[in-house]
């Protein structure tokens, strides 16, 4: 009875997990409105203050990934392959996919201008959590 109950506190809990979107420390703000985090993860704007900021997605098949383009960008993942169809013409290239949480972290550690989303707790002292989004 005990291991039912803790698995279905486990599957609670991340279902109500929060997660957030964190950026290099060099990044020149605290804060991102969700307009600006569109337009950066949309390639529209490439640039905060005079930093180049670098998007990091996890791959496509990310459960976080799916609700961040859901959540954040408003798009679907047919709506996005038609856009980054049409972009790709304009020579914009999709922020770089990573292979998993941890080599998220790595780059938003190691690269000036990084910007990605992780579960909060995956979240290092040496990074900016620019903003949280509640499940």
């Amino acid at each position: 009875m005990f291991k039912f109950l803790f698995v279905v506190l486990l599957a609670f809990s991340s279902l109500h997990a929060e997660f957030v979107v964190v950026a290099n420390k060099e990044f020149p703000s605290d804060k991102i409105e969700s307009k600006e985090l569109k337009k950066l993860f949309l390639r529209k704007q490439k640039f905060v203050s005079s930093l180049k900021i670098v998007p990091f997605n996890l791959p496509k098949s990310s459960e976080l990934r799916s609700y961040f383009e859901n959540k954040i960008l408003k798009m679907s993942e047919s709506s996005l392959k038609a856009y980054w169809m049409q972009r790709h013409y304009d020579g914009v290239r999709p922020p770089k996919q990573v292979s998993s949480v941890s080599a998220m972290k790595n780059y938003v550690l190691k690269v000036a201008g990084a910007i990605g989303y992780l579960p909060r707790n995956e979240v290092s002292s040496e990074m900016k959590i620019l903003t949280v989004l509640d499940r």
